[in-house]
């Protein structure tokens, strides 16, 4: 190991294991956006008639001054960071790093579709 730390035996596959199961799931989600590389109306339509409508005010605020201007660039940025995300933890590699980035992308995820609170 490089930093000296002392795993448990099993440990190490348990971990590859479940970054090759993340990595699949990446893979997954961004199967279903592959047809946002050709055509951004699509995730433009899913903010304004899903997630606009029902958004409180600070989400609102988000969708309208970053994610609807940028939605041609995060409609190519999304699928591909996803893509990115799931090839490197498959193959192992920078491991540590794209999981902390693909753990900020899935918390960014549930900004944009935040319910309101009865």
């Amino acid at each position: 190991r490089a930093r000296g730390a002392a795993v448990a035996p099993g440990a190490g596959i348990a971990l590859r294991l479940l970054a090759v199961g993340i990595g699949v799931f990446f893979i997954g989600m961004c199967s279903s956006k592959i047809a946002w590389f050709t055509n951004s109306d699509i995730l433009l339509q899913k903010f304004q008639m899903i997630f606009l409508p029902k958004a409180p005010a600070i989400v609102r605020w988000y969708l309208e001054t970053v994610c609807i201007p940028g939605t041609p660039l995060f409609a190519r940025l999304v699928p591909l960071g996803e893509l990115a995300a799931g090839l490197a933890l498959i193959l192992g590699f920078w491991t540590r790093m794209t999981a902390t980035v693909a753990f900020v992308m899935v918390l960014a995820a549930p900004l944009t579709s935040r319910k309101e609170s009865a």
